[in-house]
């Protein structure tokens, strides 16, 4: 069946199911019918640039021999959306459990389902909340057709749907046991340009040098607690990979110096390749 032929299927199905079952490589996943980004990609094209860029983030890892010395054992997944980071992580690139959150309820019960077609479920545990700087409750506002585009907001916002959710701190993961840092071996984050606030709330982690992927986005700068995450990110790290650019032909995955933050920032925001955020792969390459 061509591309063509099911897109034509997704557009019409919305008038008839809400969920449609789409596969990527050897993985299956239900997708929303509503979402016209990552559910509509997935089930049309058969393909999820995550899924590449975290083989990457991982091969990089192993190239310097950057992990646990329990081996590959734990992945977290903050922003986990319905499981396409989370289910190549340990289904296909060898780590033994995940935890996974997601604080949208349609998401994490996608999620949930997802994981169970992939024989997952009792190796990643999910936990339907946000990640954040300080626990509580947080507001979504929801994106009316992209899954992916949910983001925290400090107050409901006029002519947009929001819902409510509970936010912890990877920190208090840490202390309770769900997250232990000496089996930690990959930190995904990407919460829609939350993301300073849950490094905020992640200080054990960083101070440990885990290695972390974020979504990072020059835009999201302009707020005061990015830049403190970006000075925490400074001192605690001291290598990076443009993971997006690396997945590119031709892409390299050598690290750079962590000092090249801002020149990497000026290449986001600025005209040349039109790209305004990345993945990026923090390192601690040098020994503390």
């Amino acid at each position: 069946m061509s591309n063509r032929e099911r897109a034509e299927i997704f557009d019409v199905a919305h008038g008839y199911t809400p969920l449609l079952l789409g596969e990527l490589a050897d993985e299956r996943y239900l997708v929303s019918t509503s979402d016209q980004r990552i559910g509509r990609a997935m089930f049309v094209r058969g393909r999820r640039g995550e899924r590449q860029h975290v083989g990457l983030a991982i091969q990089v890892l192993d190239d310097h021999g950057v992990g646990p010395a329990s081996g590959r054992d734990l992945f977290v997944d903050v922003g986990a959306n319905i499981g396409t980071t989370t289910i190549p992580a340990v289904g296909t690139f060898g780590f033994a459990r995940g935890v996974a959150l997601e604080p949208e309820r349609e998401n994490a019960t996608l999620l949930r389902a997802n994981l169970l077609l992939n024989g997952l479920q009792d190796r990643v545990r999910v936990l339907p909340v946000a990640g954040s700087s300080a626990p509580g409750p947080l507001t979504l506002a929801l994106h009316p057709s992209n899954s992916g585009g949910h983001r925290v907001v400090e107050a409901p916002i006029s002519g947009t749907v929001s819902e409510a959710c509970e936010a912890v701190t990877l920190n208090e993961l840490v202390e309770r046991g769900v997250i232990q840092l000496d089996r930690l071996g990959l930190v995904w984050i990407d919460a829609q340009g939350h993301e300073p606030d849950i490094l905020a709330g992640a200080s054990q982690i960083l101070e440990s040098g885990i290695p972390l992927v974020l979504e990072y986005q020059p835009s999201a700068l302009e707020r005061s607690s990015a830049a403190d995450a970006t000075e925490a990110l400074i001192e605690h790290y001291d290598a990076m990979v443009d993971v997006r650019l690396a997945a590119e032909p031709g892409g390299s995955r050598a690290p750079r110096a962590l000092s090249d933050l801002p020149a990497l920032v000026d290449e986001l925001s600025g005209p040349k390749g039109g790209r305004r955020l990345t993945d990026l792969l923090l390192l601690r390459l040098s020994p503390r």
